[in-house]
């Protein structure tokens, strides 16, 4: 066509050379990733192209399936290639690219299952390691991008929420169905506009179902889920901020649902472990650290239980907020 008028056609224009990126040309891709041989043919269209993005015996494939380096992001932190968004040109260079390569290739051969996916990740000595420092590898490698200590994530807003109903003991599993609308508090959202907002009453069992299914509105986000930076939902989100901030454990300490939250965890343990505190507490601990307290903690966790009568939900309040709860372990 003719510039700026598609109406009037001019001469046919052909294919001029190579359509692939000028990153996987041989000669800039010793310098931009290190050696790493893709393998890629010289083709003139996408129709050419195509078939080597997907075929398990060309090595550079991987770029182009940026789905192993995501899930690395949500059992690791942080992706194989730093810039998730982004495996272009201006993208960064993989820290392991011979282990995306076969990620990939193993993604494929699953029939691109992403559970196979999660459990080789969650079943590898890398995730398996504590989070410990250790100085002598700090010097070598600060920002642990060897992975020679498991990094610490804190978990998404959704799964924090979840964790607190689950441990509750009133997370609704359903699945499917419409979305639900848990309370929010008119007074953050109805000052000078006419936004509404059907929520419904902490009380209510739909509002216990998995943070999934609550509807997202731009304008009215989620106090619970929003201060644990959930996304805005204007834009693409190709990997979630992080941010640890005062607001996150006033209201981890103050918001209504998680104080009636402690309070049904409280009687829960009273339900499943009986009058005894030791009971109540080696349960506790299992539903939300899943481990067995220390001695020093049962004797700390039993003084602390008995000294008040609100002692055991207030209690059930303090695991909630614990870095342990909200950190994968």
């Amino acid at each position: 066509m003719r510039r700026r008028d598609f109406i009037r056609t001019g001469a046919l224009v052909g294919a001029a050379g190579t359509l692939m990126p000028s990153r996987l040309h041989a000669d800039v891709q010793d310098h931009l990733w290190q050696g790493y041989n893709f393998g890629c043919p010289q083709v003139t269209n996408r129709l050419d192209q195509g078939p080597f993005g997907i075929s398990q015996d060309e090595g550079w494939f991987t770029i182009f399936t940026t789905l192993p380096s995501s899930e690395h992001i949500r059992n690791f932190g942080t992706g194989l290639v730093a810039t998730s968004e982004d495996f272009g040109i201006q993208g960064a260079i993989p820290s392991h690219p011979e282990l995306l390569d076969w990620l990939a290739t193993e993604f494929i051969k699953s029939g691109y299952s992403i559970k196979a996916m999660h459990r080789v990740m969650m079943n590898s000595e890398a995730y398996q390691r504590s989070s410990d420092d250790f100085t002598e590898n700090v010097k070598v490698d600060p920002e642990n991008k060897y992975l020679w200590r498991m990094p610490r994530v804190r978990l998404e807003a959704e799964v924090i929420r979840d964790q607190i109903l689950n441990a509750a003991g009133n997370l609704n599993l359903t699945v499917g169905g419409p979305a639900v609308y848990p309370y929010i508090d008119p007074a953050l959202y109805q000052s000078s506009s006419k936004r509404t907002w059907p929520g419904k009453s902490d009380e209510d069992t739909s509002t216990w179902r998995r943070s999934v299914y609550v509807a997202t509105k731009r304008s009215i986000p989620l106090p619970m889920l929003d201060i644990f930076d959930k996304p805005d939902s204007v834009g693409s989100c190709p990997r979630r901020n992080r941010s640890t901030i005062a607001p996150q454990a006033l209201i981890m300490m103050n918001n209504a649902f998680l104080l009636k939250e402690a309070q049904r965890f409280a009687e829960r343990l009273q339900k499943e472990a009986g009058p005894d505190v030791n009971r109540q507490i080696d349960r506790a601990f299992a539903l939300t650290l899943n481990r067995v307290p220390s001695q020093s903690e049962r004797e700390r966790s039993a003084a602390f239980i008995k000294g008040d009568a609100n002692g055991l939900t207030d209690f059930c309040q303090a695991l909630f907020n614990l870095n342990e709860f909200v950190y994968a372990p």
